[in-house]
């Protein structure tokens, strides 16, 4: 494997990264770490927050979208002639797949509902 490719795969997963950290940033989210506040679910229970997370978890998915939409046409295309090359391409996709879902959802989980 190239040191190029492996080079896109971890640009890719940096930009993936902030670009999902970004959007998923919750309001008062600094605040954890003060005066009895020790988790995302303190934050959500404690402050009233404008919830975005309708908007902004699909928007930051059509803006990943392509990127991953090359990493898939690629890996299909290079499977027979480079099993690992493939491979990496598809982790890639999945670490963010999996990031993109844990930072909009899965990290509020086990929040109970608040209702105001």
């Amino acid at each position: 494997m190239k040191i190029i490719n492996i080079f896109i795969c971890v640009v890719f997963i940096l930009f993936s990264t902030i670009l999902v950290g970004c959007f998923s940033t919750i309001d008062y989210e600094w605040t954890i770490g003060e005066k009895g506040i020790n988790t995302v679910c303190d934050v959500v229970n404690t402050f009233v927050i404008d919830d975005d997370r309708i908007l902004t978890a699909p928007l930051c998915f059509v803006f990943l979208l392509p990127f991953m939409a090359a990493f898939v046409v690629r890996s299909v295309k290079r499977f027979p002639e480079n099993k690992l090359k493939a491979v990496s391409y598809w982790v890639t996709v999945g670490f963010s797949i999996a990031y993109w879902y844990w930072m909009f959802f899965g990290r509020f989980i086990a929040c109970p509902l608040v209702t105001y």
